[in-house]
């Protein structure tokens, strides 16, 4: 895989097996569950725990913070990032990326060019690290964009979650 570490590279503690879909609706992991995590709530005993969220509120939350844009964002250092690892090869390709830039309400069509390249078997392995990550102590999806539910956060984190056979 082709993750870039950086940040301080601390884990997660071990047996936090949840799954959050930025802020809990509809994943079975009731409200306030992780008050500690300042990207959503979640739940014991749920599974696999996937969250989005900014860079830019990328605290300690106990959760692995990865980075996955494409473009290492402006104006931050690599040494001391406050994430853990860069999975930039997860990111959209730049192809994808400038259509979706040109089509912001297109947020479907996005999702659908977005999920086909992500099913792609040369992204396998790191959708697979991923996902082993989430299910050993949750990993937070992070972006630089301003709405990460709106872009391609969400949709990884969706296919991760399929990926791990959550609903």
């Amino acid at each position: 895989m082709n993750w870039d570490g950086c940040g301080n590279g601390s884990r997660p503690p071990p047996g936090t097996h949840d799954r959050t879909e930025g802020g809990g609706a509809g994943t079975g992991c009731g409200p306030g569950a992780h008050p500690s995590s300042p990207y959503g709530a979640g739940g014991e005993g749920c599974g696999v725990r996937v969250e989005v969220g900014r860079i830019f509120d990328a605290g300690e939350s106990g959760l692995r913070r990865v980075l996955v844009d494409r473009l290492w964002p402006r104006g931050v250092r690599k040494e001391g990032a406050p994430w853990d690892d860069w999975a930039k090869d997860l990111a959209p390709s730049n192809e994808v990326r400038v259509w979706y830039h040109a089509h912001p309400e297109a947020v479907e069509a996005f999702a659908d060019r977005y999920r086909a390249e992500l099913l792609a078997p040369a992204r396998s392995a790191s959708l697979d690290r991923l996902v082993e990550a989430a299910r050993e102590g949750g990993v937070v999806l992070l972006t630089a964009a301003r709405e990460p539910e709106r872009g391609h956060p969400a949709v990884l984190r969706d296919v991760l979650l399929e990926r791990a056979g959550e609903p």
